[in-house]
């Protein structure tokens, strides 16, 4: 039953992003339409290609900012560890002088 629900929702998940598409495209008809002044059947023609690029672009940029957020963290947390060590060589160094 678990396996069902699973297969349900995935195919829901992938009718539902084809149906964005197709509004997607819907939607770049008009303005291509009206931006670069070319008639309806090139806009319908044009439209798949013109959503495909823009999805490709805003993906790509995505997985970009995505890729330097963690690179970020990862910097982050590396210099967290170097002050935490240089804070506890420092305090020894400081017990080393005391105690000498």
């Amino acid at each position: 039953m678990r396996d069902l629900k699973i297969l349900a929702c995935g195919a829901a998940a992938v009718w539902l992003i084809f149906k964005a598409i197709d509004l997607a495209e819907a939607g770049m008809t008009p303005l291509l339409m009206m931006v670069y002044g070319c008639g309806y059947a090139q806009a319908v023609v044009c439209a798949p290609v013109a959503v495909w690029l823009t999805a490709s672009l805003l993906f790509g940029l995505g997985g970009q900012l995505w890729l330097l957020w963690q690179e970020n963290k990862s910097y982050k947390h590396s210099a967290q560890k170097q002050h935490r060590d240089q804070t506890v060589a420092e305090s020894r160094e400081q017990d080393a002088r005391r105690g000498a």
